[in-house]
């Protein structure tokens, strides 16, 4: 869960992406993601473009909140 917890930690961008609109959001950097041993399973590319895979990330959230909970 420390893995996790250290890639995902959110961060204030600015978007310039016109399509999905543009300003400063929240999020999380798939730079921090990608290199990890969960970023193997939740990090997509298509049309060169990286993001992460929402249902993907909820299985693994899921899955370390029940081994934390059964410490």
């Amino acid at each position: 869960i420390d893995e996790l917890l250290e890639a995902f930690t959110p961060k204030t961008f600015e978007y310039i992406d016109p399509s999905n609109g543009v300003g400063e959001k929240i999020g999380f950097m798939i730079q921090d993601i990608e290199h990890t041993k969960l970023g193997k399973m939740i990090v997509v590319e298509k049309d060169g473009y990286k993001r992460y895979d929402a249902q993907n990330l909820i299985g693994v959230l899921m899955t370390a909140l029940k081994a934390e909970r059964n410490k």
